[in-house]
């Protein structure tokens, strides 16, 4: 007999998952919101929203911030289905 699949988040807690993982690495990598925000060619506000769960960023987004933070845009996704 199959087990059942754990259901996959709703949209707003991979929101919410994605902007924790965002803000870990963040602050792992010492920077201040304002100072990602700036390599990453985005508005604090629009971070914060983002770190928050507040925002659904779009890939463009992802993409900066992913740079930003010299990683992947998989190390912020991975495992959200």
């Amino acid at each position: 007999m199959r087990r059942a699949l754990p259901a996959p988040p709703s949209s707003e807690e991979a929101q919410r998952i994605v902007g924790r993982r965002v803000r870990s690495f963040r602050r792992r990598s010492n920077l201040k919101q304002v100072d990602l925000a700036a390599l990453a060619g985005i508005d604090r506000s629009q971070l914060s929203k983002l770190e928050n769960g507040y925002s659904s960023p779009t890939l463009d987004v992802l993409l900066r911030v992913a740079r930003g933070l010299e990683r992947s845009v998989s190390d912020l996704v991975d495992g959200i289905t």
